[in-house]
């Protein structure tokens, strides 16, 4: 195999369209994400960099070579395996969920973390390969189904070319919500951090697109784009689960956190609704449940995200074991002894 065929160019570019002049997104030319790169002009620092990030992404190639000579299915349960795996040897990940645990599951047993532990990393994991395999999910392998009031708030909203912010997190299979919109003959752009593993990035955004375009990195760089889709009437997915490091503190699983006020402030700027989304993974066959709840009332920035942040924790506490509990929600929460 040359490899020139490994290999990907994974710029971020500017895919201007008359209607979305400054959707920004990842071009991949490989199926795998692996790049090659002419060494020739590095320095040391690029030099590590870069073999720290093939190290890095040398799992994910791994199993995106070898899972393509298996079915989807059987994929997708090899997926929840590993990161079962993962969860379990890497100190990292170890240490992190105990720290999360100790947080919002104080009263928890070691035995109902580590069970937790696991059911979550299945979860995580089938739909990370649901993502990198999102071309195949078209195919109708998943069984989306929806329900809750704010749909048809969605569907209105759309039709008067209102547009609509929707809001949610790592909760279940957050991608398939965009995706089970495309059969109702809506769209949902989304705001997205790019990760920062450079082979990765690409196949990751890669998935992304599919589910729904245009996609819009987190900073600058696509703010420009996303406000003239918003003024334009898009419908936009925003996940706000993570701490960020501009955002005001507020109560999340009954632990302070820094929560962003951007979708309410979006909400309220354009004059659309808010509409939370909770996509529950119900089984191992691919049935994804997704409730779309009651838009929250228009009021402050700070009351809105509030609100969502106990949805979202009541969701949690519903079914804890749809939630990425990976993620360092509170980093500025005191470290305990």
């Amino acid at each position: 195999m040359r490899a020139a065929a490994l290999g990907v160019k994974a710029p971020l570019l500017l895919n201007g369209t008359k209607k979305h002049p400054a959707t920004l997104v990842y071009r991949a030319r490989s199926s795998y994400g692996l790049a090659g790169f002419n060494g020739m002009n590095l320095t040391m620092r690029e030099w590590l960099d870069r073999i720290s990030d093939m190290i890095g992404y040398a799992p994910v190639f791994l199993f995106l070579a070898i899972s393509r000579l298996i079915p989807f299915r059987a994929r997708i349960w090899l997926a929840g395996r590993m990161t079962q795996v993962a969860v379990t040897v890497l100190p990292m990940a170890r240490r992190r969920l105990a720290q999360n645990f100790a947080l919002a599951r104080p009263d928890a047993t070691k035995a109902q973390n580590r069970a937790l532990a696991l059911a979550s990393a299945d979860v995580i994991g089938r739909t990370m390969a649901e993502i990198l395999f999102a071309e195949e999910i078209q195919d109708n392998l998943l069984t989306l189904t929806h329900n809750g009031p704010g749909l048809q708030v969605l569907k209105d909203s759309h039709a008067a070319g209102k547009g609509a912010l929707l809001v949610g997190g790592h909760y279940g299979q957050w991608d398939a919500m965009r995706m089970s919109l495309k059969p109702l003959g809506i769209t949902s752009g989304a705001l997205y951090r790019p990760t920062n593993n450079r082979y990765y990035a690409p196949r990751h955004a890669k998935g992304l697109a599919i589910a729904g375009e245009p996609l819009f990195p987190k900073g600058q760089a696509g703010l420009k784009g996303m406000m003239r889709y918003l003024k334009q009437g898009g419908v936009l997915t925003f996940l706000a689960d993570q701490e960020y490091n501009s955002g005001i503190s507020l109560d999340f699983l009954g632990v302070p956190g820094r929560t962003t006020m951007t979708p309410a402030e979006l909400a309220l700027r354009f004059d659309m609704p808010m509409i939370p989304f909770f996509p529950v993974r119900m089984d191992a066959e691919g049935r994804i449940d997704i409730e779309f709840a009651e838009p929250i009332p228009h009021t402050t920035p700070l009351e809105m995200m509030r609100a969502f942040n106990d949805l979202m924790s009541d969701r949690i506490r519903a079914h804890p074991e749809q939630w990425l509990w990976l993620h360092r929600r509170w980093k500025s929460a005191p470290k305990g002894d």
